[in-house]
């Protein structure tokens, strides 16, 4: 077993990975909103981490922040 399919089975039996399960998003709800509401993610900063780690921007966030 991959750690991918593990994490897709673990999303699957939580009821979190089937969007016929999931709330309807909000008209302008932010996804990190939504995430959080739909209890995919506990907090919104761990919905954000989990995005910027999806969309391959952590280490550029943590640049940015050494800069600060």
């Amino acid at each position: 077993m991959t750690p991918h399919s593990l994490a897709c089975r673990m999303l699957r039996a939580a009821g979190k990975l089937d969007m016929r399960h999931l709330p309807p998003p909000r008209r302008s709800e932010s996804l990190v909103d939504y995430l959080v509401r739909a209890g995919v993610a506990q907090t919104p900063e761990s919905a954000a981490e989990g995005l910027l780690i999806a969309a391959g921007l952590q280490q550029l966030r943590d640049e940015v922040l050494k800069e600060i």
